[in-house]
Formats: C-alpha cells, sequence, structure tokens
C-alpha cells in the first residue's frame, strides 16, 4: 500500500512538474535526428510492455529509450514526459506514466553519463521514432 502511494505522488509530482514542459513546444519545427555529435544522443528499440503500477489494463505500446549527455559542462534533465512517439501511419503518441514497470528515471544526467529505460503510450501500434524534447535539447530517434 505504501509503495503504490509513494508510485502515485511521485508521479503526480512528476506531472505537476511538468505540465509547462510541453506546452512550450513548437510542432512546426520538427526535432532534429539524433547523432552522435550532438549534446544529447537518443536511440530506441522496440520492447515488450510490462505493466507497471498505474496500468489500468489497457493497451500499450512500449520502446526502450536510451539518452546520452554528450556534452562537456552540461546537465540534461530526463522525464518520462519529455517524450512522445510517432506510429508508422504517422500519429503522434504522448507517453503514459507509470504504466510501464521498466519506466525510465526522472534523472539530472551529468556530463558522459546516460540512462536507458521503457517508454510507453497508450493502444496497439508500431512505433517509427520518438522524440526527446526537454524544451532545451530535441532529438529524434528512429526506432529499430
Amino acid at each position: 500500500m505504501i509503495r503504490k502511494t509513494v508510485a502515485a505522488f511521485a508521479i503526480a509530482a512528476a506531472a505537476l512538474a511538468g505540465t509547462g514542459v510541453l506546452t512550450g513546444c513548437d510542432p512546426s519545427k520538427p526535432a532534429p535526428v539524433s547523432s552522435a555529435g550532438s549534446v544529447v544522443q537518443l536511440s530506441a528499440t522496440p520492447t515488450a510492455f510490462t505493466a507497471g503500477v498505474l496500468d489500468d489494463g489497457s493497451a500499450y505500446t512500449s520502446v526502450l529509450v536510451t539518452v546520452t549527455n554528450n556534452s562537456k559542462d552540461k546537465v540534461v534533465s530526463v522525464n518520462p514526459l519529455y517524450f512522445s512517439i510517432t506510429d508508422t501511419a504517422g500519429n503522434k503518441h504522448t507517453a503514459e506514466l507509470g504504466v510501464e514497470q521498466n519506466e525510465i528515471a526522472m534523472v539530472d544526467l551529468q556530463p558522459g553519463e546516460k540512462v536507458t529505460g521503457a517508454v510507453a503510450a497508450k493502444g496497439t501500434f508500431t512505433a517509427k521514432t520518438v522524440v526527446f524534447d526537454n524544451m532545451t535539447d530535441q532529438v529524434r530517434a528512429e526506432v529499430s
């Protein structure tokens, strides 16, 4: 019971912290493709969905992502709310919080650090690309 309460509180806090984060994004500008030379590197592969504490029994699609901070002096903030998944039909899906057991952590990456975790969106679809946008850095990765 305490574990679920703590998890729900953490997710609610993340949602509140992120409410202004995605509203400032400019959807008319596509995120650049991830490259080894950029400050943030993103990679994405398909993965099986593993139900988390807030899974409501709906169908979900998960993608395993790795975010790497390639800078020499910049901290990169990572949050599950900073991700979206586009499917092969061109439909954009927002990440769902707490439904994926292996969800990517909310962390600040120091230079040279990386984090790996899953991002899940509601529905059954084939993921084509994942976008990471923390209002400072925008990168896109093909799901392969």
